[in-house]
């Protein structure tokens, strides 16, 4: 009996609560130029279209993830879908040394004392991660020229990971 190959991991998979849409739309330009700098191709929700069948979308996409952005936040935290299907996959793929989780500090949250459950009972903490900037210092508490140089910073990171690995 043959395996299947392995699927391949190309993208950048962006989690976010609809709450803080704002941070992902100004995130979202320097993104977008990853795509057309280095052909590395994202995908976040907002690109589903009507009919979709949203979460066999979401599924697909995280299964080939090479690069887990999360954006931080206590609504992010609550979202039941966020925290029950996204976290457990992305943040399994993460401990499997499968992908590389980077996330953002959005705004105040409990992340240091709230774990996600794995399918397999484990728990991780978010935090354990290294942050794309300081956690005591969410982009909420910032003005917008210094989120965009961690946005700069995201886009310098997520191309160092993919020309590394």
């Amino acid at each position: 009996m043959i395996d299947a190959p392995m699927t391949k991991r190309e993208e950048v998979f962006i989690s976010f609560s609809d709450d803080d849409k704002k941070y992902f739309y100004e995130m979202k330009h320097f993104i977008d130029l990853l795509k057309i700098d280095c052909n590395i191709k994202h995908w976040h929700c907002k690109l589903l279209e009507y009919g979709d069948k949203w979460d066999e979308n979401i599924h697909k996409h995280m299964a080939v993830t090479k690069v887990g952005v999360l954006m931080v936040s206590q609504a992010f935290l609550a979202s039941g879908y966020i925290r029950n299907q996204e976290l457990p996959i992305l943040l399994q793929a993460a401990k499997d040394n499968q992908i590389c989780i980077m996330w953002i500090p959005i705004k105040p949250s409990t992340v240091k004392f709230s774990p996600i459950d794995l399918k397999n009972g484990d728990k991780v903490y978010i935090d354990k991660y290294q942050a794309v900037c300081n956690p005591e210092k969410p982009l909420s508490t910032l003005r917008p020229s210094e989120r965009e140089d961690i946005y700069v910073n995201l886009y310098h990171a997520i191309r160092r990971y993919f020309e590394s690995n």
